[in-house]
């Protein structure tokens, strides 16, 4: 069994769930009033990645500085929904 195609197997189906993941940003936010609860959704999923990539910094070390940026982001989605959603409500 060869490590290579284990990554490269894993790799290539991660890759088809987030174009499915994605197109479901697109679908929640494409629209005049955007779906916000399924936004927020997508970025607890997008955090919740994001703590994963913590967790493998802990464990394992550092991976990769192109992870750092993805970190960032992964953690400031949920933030950066929640912020924009609350500023598009109309005031009570």
């Amino acid at each position: 069994m060869s490590g290579e195609a284990t990554v490269d197997s894993h790799v290539r189906f991660m890759g088809s769930a987030f174009i499915g993941y994605g197109l479901g940003w697109v679908e929640a936010a494409a629209s005049p009033t955007p779906n916000l609860p399924r936004m927020r959704v997508l970025s607890g999923l997008m955090a919740l990645g994001g703590a994963s990539r913590l967790v493998t910094r802990a464990t394992l070390g550092r991976p990769h500085r192109f992870h750092d940026l993805l970190l960032g982001v992964e953690l400031a989605a949920p933030v950066v929904v929640e912020v924009l959603g609350r500023l598009d409500r109309p005031a009570r």
